[in-house]
């Protein structure tokens, strides 16, 4: 099945779908109450509010944060 990236972003270059994979690690790695929502078009990372959201572009081959 792969990861989340490559479900999601299938097109997207290898490097992005690594470096989004290394932002799901790191976030949560803040504090305990760290929660990831899977929005439409991006993922959240929130405490009491979002204070991260990424989107991978496949197309231009960026993910932003």
């Amino acid at each position: 099945m792969g990861s989340r990236a490559e479900r999601y972003f299938p097109d997207a270059p290898n490097t992005s779908k690594d470096l989004y994979e290394e932002v799901k690690s790191f976030l949560p790695a803040l504090g305990d109450d760290v929660q990831e929502k899977e929005l439409q078009n991006y993922f959240a990372f929130r405490r009491i509010k979002n204070f991260a959201c990424t989107e991978v572009h496949p197309e231009a081959g960026k993910l932003l944060i």
